[in-house]
């Protein structure tokens, strides 16, 4: 069993309550994902609140809403975000992207999403697991389609998915109008390939999207690599 808690350098992560905890693909998301300029953030599937803390953290500025259709994964957040430091910036809220509304909300300037991908394979017994792990009430069509109307003109979303959907993904973003604006590959060892790939979209279109690679460990288990500890030397105790 995961520890009840998880403690950052300005925040700490309280995860008895969800069913996926903290993991390397949030830290990375919320490290990586470009928060300059973004005054209105949607968290789409927030979990622990884990990215909304480290956007909050990162931007002074920025208002965050965050999202989960996950009751506890709400109830989870809002003690996490109530206990922060930026807790006037951060609100949950127990619903789907499908009932978001810009009426209401305004447009956002930046989403972000670590989705549910897992599309075949096994499934356990623990139905919240599921939902948390696996895409059926989430598919990147929907994420993209629903996101698209609701960012202003320079918003932008970011994601992280396994490498192998990368090129579905940004072809179908574009038949929505979003245009990849970076794109990273994520290697777990510098001799191994890429197993996740973090995407950035906007509806402004790019010549030339930044496209680049990142080894998460090198020379053993647990040995980070210069690139990973300066992208998290913010928030990781260890760094």
């Amino acid at each position: 069993m995961g520890n009840s808690y998880f403690k950052f350098k300005q925040f700490v992560v309280h995860q008895d309550k969800v069913a996926m905890k903290v993991g390397t693909d949030g830290v990375l998301l919320g490290a990586w994902v470009n928060v300059e300029q973004s005054q209105r953030v949607l968290d789409v599937g927030v979990g622990t609140g884990l990215i909304s803390l480290m956007i909050a953290q990162r931007n002074a500025n920025a208002e965050i809403l965050a999202i989960d259709i996950d009751e506890y994964a709400y109830e989870q957040a809002t003690i996490n975000f109530e206990a922060s430091p930026w807790s006037d910036r951060l609100s949950a809220a127990h619903q789907k992207i499908q009932d978001v509304n810009p009426v209401e909300t305004g447009l956002f300037d930046l989403i972000v999403c670590n989705p549910p991908f897992y599309i075949d394979g096994f499934k356990s017994d623990d139905q919240r697991r599921n939902l948390a792990r696996h895409s059926d009430v989430l598919t990147y069509q929907d994420l993209l389609w629903l996101s698209s109307p609701l960012l202003t003109q320079v918003g932008k979303i970011g994601l992280i998915y396994p490498c192998e959907y990368a090129a579905d993904i940004i072809s179908f973003a574009q038949k929505n109008e979003l245009y990849l604006l970076r794109q990273t590959s994520v290697h777990p060892t510098e001799t191994k390939p890429a197993k996740r790939v973090l995407l950035e979209f906007g509806k402004n279109y790019v010549d030339k999207p930044l496209v680049t690679d990142f080894v998460l460990e090198i020379n053993g288990r647990h040995n980070y690599s210069p690139e990973y500890k300066a992208l998290t030397k913010d928030f990781y105790l260890a760094f």
